[in-house]
């Protein structure tokens, strides 16, 4: 495996990581094929590293918001 090739697997590996925790309730399939659209949008543009890891970057700010989400809804459920 060349370097560019490892790199572009520690993306995509990252990125289905990522994706699948955002979005808990989608089933493993339906998170791999959504991500390989991800996927192959990222890869036929310009500058695919730095898209790639803005993109990773995005699922991350939603799986924070998420968990924060989740977090306050329990806490005022506890709170009443």
């Amino acid at each position: 495996m060349t370097s560019k090739q490892s790199i572009n697997h520690q993306l995509y590996a990252e990125l289905v990581k990522v994706y699948k925790v955002a979005h808990p309730t989608k089933g493993h399939l339906t998170c791999d094929k959504e991500v390989s659209v991800i996927w192959q949008a990222l890869k036929s543009g310009a500058d695919f590293p730095t898209n790639a890891r803005n993109e990773i970057k995005k699922w991350k700010e939603i799986q924070r918001k998420n968990t924060l989400d989740r977090f306050l809804v329990n806490f005022t459920f506890k709170c009443k």
